[in-house]
């Protein structure tokens, strides 16, 4: 039993790892052609002085908050609070320390970019998805996470996580997801994953040496 346990532990380990450092290389690809994006958006911004745009996007930026702002209908001071916390906090910033917040051109484009390199990296690790799906298929680890779970709480892992493995759509989704989140929290997370798992086999492993004595 002992053999068992530990050779199920090993092997989920194995297959964790494997499968999330395929991810890793394939997150730290996708951060690297993100920024070689970025950097020839910001060639190009800077060859055709593109930041007479993020001036214009300011100007409506603010116009708009303005109308919003003026809203008096029903649940106006909801409205008000709503757009305090979203709207503005997203286009406005201290232009120094102690200073008034205003509207910001270049925190409106900080805003852009990160959104348009979040959606790009979605839609490349979406590709590689689709190119490799059966070696980056997310199923694979779902069933290794259950085999490492107590046989209590396999069942709800099973049940929940039933969508996901019976739904392609899903899948890829996931996967992507996976990829996009960046080679850091990957790192954390395979870190993280690792040392539960090597936990439970310390610790089968010293409760079978326990019974045998």
């Amino acid at each position: 039993m002992q053999n068992v346990q530990n050779v199920t532990n090993v092997e989920v380990i194995t297959t964790i790892t494997y499968l999330f450092f395929v991810y890793l290389i394939l997150a730290l690809l996708v951060e690297r052609v993100v920024e070689v994006l970025v950097a020839f958006f910001n060639y190009l911004e800077f060859k055709f002085k593109w930041y007479e745009f993020w001036n214009r996007k300011a100007e409506a930026y603010r116009a708009r908050y303005d109308r919003l702002y003026g809203y008096h209908g029903p649940g106006g001071e909801r409205m008000k609070k709503l757009l305090s916390w979203l709207l503005w906090k997203s286009i406005a910033e201290r232009p120094y320390e102690g200073g008034k917040e205003a509207v910001s051109a270049n925190l409106i484009r900080l805003n852009y970019l990160r959104l348009s390199t979040r959606i790009t990296a979605f839609l490349l690790s979406a590709g590689l998805v689709l190119w490799q799906h059966e070696q980056l298929d997310i199923a694979i680890i779902v069933d290794a996470v259950k085999v490492s779970l107590p046989e209590a709480l396999r069942s709800v892992f099973v049940s929940v996580t039933k969508v996901i493995t019976e739904s392609p759509f899903f899948k890829g989704v996931l996967t992507a997801a996976a990829i996009t989140i960046g080679s850091e929290p990957l790192h954390e997370l395979i870190s993280r994953i690792e040392k539960v798992l090597k936990s439970k086999s310390q610790s089968a492993s010293a409760k079978a040496e326990g019974g045998a004595a």
